[in-house]
């Protein structure tokens, strides 16, 4: 443990985790909340097909390269966006969509 803390003082910036944020138009969703805890969202990565990279942002009404909207290996969607059709939910806890989407 360290001695240097005083007691009223807490661990460095708890409130400083980023974590993912959904890129829906609207949508505030994100991996943690304003005291750096842990939410129950959880997120999809886009699909790396053009045609349906595209078919995401028409149906989020985002439209990659305009107003500063960009596509990347770390854009994601919360599972709020889907149906719960759609969503498979393994026994490890992992979360799947349905192929296709």
């Amino acid at each position: 443990m360290d001695e240097s803390m005083n007691a009223g003082e807490t661990s460095p910036a708890p409130g400083k985790r980023r974590g993912k944020y959904c890129a829906a138009y609207g949508c505030n969703n994100s991996a943690y909340d304003a005291n750096g805890i842990r939410t129950s969202y959880h997120f999809f990565e886009f699909p790396k097909d053009v045609h349906r990279r595209n078919r995401w942002c028409t149906l989020i009404k985002r439209r990659h390269g305009h107003d500063g909207f960009l596509v990347s290996t770390s854009t994601v969607l919360c599972h709020e966006h889907f149906r719960a059709e759609d969503i498979s939910k393994k026994l490890s806890g992992r979360w799947d969509l349905r192929k296709g989407l």
